[in-house]
């Protein structure tokens, strides 16, 4: 263990232990023993998915594996998501924030700039028209993140972003307009 490692709420499961590791091969084997990938991390305070620690360590590979066995693309969070050396005293959700209104994955990972998530998450129909408490969508979350960003490279991955998430946008709405879309809002 790194001697600036910091114990914290990732802790309690081996899922999410190995998930903030970046343990591509010890997530397979979990998963493939039965760990959940929907597992909700509550303690201290946090309420986060395997998907999104996966997500704040940068880690597509792992997320991919998450994803790829059953975590909901979808699953929201109020508590702001912290890594595995970032000392946190309190935990607190965002105000106003509803489990059912939520940050999302592809909102937190547009916020993080991560294209590579983004379009891991777009490709497995992640939903780009839902918003938060604040009525923010995965496009108010990046183009905050463009404002916010320094460097060339942070504002190339936001530009991509937002042509991923406009591409998946005009895909969404027509498909909602369908017999097809009528289909997947009842199943």
């Amino acid at each position: 263990m790194p001697a600036s490692y910091v114990p914290g709420p990732w802790d309690q499961t081996a899922l999410s232990r190995a998930v903030v590791d970046q343990l591509a091969g010890r997530t397979r084997v979990l998963l493939a023993l039965g760990a959940d990938p929907n597992v909700r991390i509550t303690q201290g305070g946090a309420d986060w998915t395997p998907l999104g620690l996966a997500i704040k360590g940068g880690a597509t590979a792992v997320a991919g594996l998450i994803v790829g066995n059953g975590a909901r693309v979808d699953a929201r969070w109020c508590v702001p998501v912290e890594g595995r050396y970032e000392k946190v005293e309190h935990r607190e959700a965002y105000d106003g924030c509803t489990i059912e209104r939520g940050i999302t994955p592809l909102m937190f990972s547009a916020a993080e700039l991560n294209a590579d998530m983004v379009r891991l998450l777009l490709s497995s129909e992640a939903d780009a028209l839902a918003v938060d408490w604040r009525g923010w969508s995965a496009r108010e979350y990046v183009a905050d993140a463009e404002k916010k960003a320094r460097d060339t490279p942070s504002r190339t991955r936001a530009v991509d972003i937002k042509m991923q998430l406009s591409r998946s946008l005009s895909a969404q709405k027509s498909l909602s307009r369908s017999p097809l879309g009528d289909a997947r809002k009842h199943r």
